[in-house]
């Protein structure tokens, strides 16, 4: 049972539609395709590698699901709004937000400026608060009753999902723990 053998509405989020930030790559591109292998319309997010989020929209669509593609800096207040419109005007709004988007610089704690900690920052949890607020409304209306807001620690992902993060590189690590249980 899947999107590739046409049963939708037995697959247990038909009539669903997700916003997934950072998607195109990595643990991001994993939560699409699984979103969407279980049936959900997938609103495909990343900042700069058009390339990459197409092809997850490609992989998605070639499976027989339904995605778009919707660019943009997800803590710039402005794209976050954008963002939660294009997904209502192309799937109705969103019901599941997955906010994995993240920054993974190549530099060491030590040598990391302060202005490179605050972006990083900013687009794990600016980012993640300004989708939300953009977003909810839309839930609410589609009849969503929960909404969960999780951070997740290094050493957790590590001992409980067993995924090795990067040592030595700061601010990688600010990943919900709902976004590592699908990739494994």
């Amino acid at each position: 049972m899947g999107i590739s053998d046409g049963s939708f509405a037995a697959l247990p989020l038909h009539g669903k539609v997700a916003l997934v930030t950072g998607a195109g790559k990595n643990i991001g591109r994993c939560i699409a395709l699984t979103l969407a292998r279980d049936g959900a319309a997938i609103v495909v997010n990343g900042r700069a590698d058009s390339a990459a989020v197409d092809a997850v929209v490609r992989e998605i669509e070639g499976a027989g699901g339904k995605a778009m593609a919707a660019m943009g800096d997800v803590s710039d207040p402005a794209v976050a709004t954008r963002l939660a419109a294009a997904a209502a005007q192309q799937f109705g709004g969103v019901d599941i937000l997955v906010s994995n988007a993240g920054l993974r610089r190549q530099t060491s704690f030590l040598d990391m400026s302060f202005d490179e900690w605050r972006e990083i920052l900013s687009v794990a949890l600016d980012g993640a608060f300004l989708l939300a607020k953009a977003v909810v409304p839309q839930m609410v209306a589609r009849g969503g009753q929960k909404f969960d807001f999780m951070i997740m620690r290094r050493t957790y992902a590590e001992s409980v999902f067993g995924v090795k993060l990067t040592p030595g590189l700061g601010g990688c690590a600010h990943r919900g723990s709902c976004t590592i249980r699908f990739c494994q």
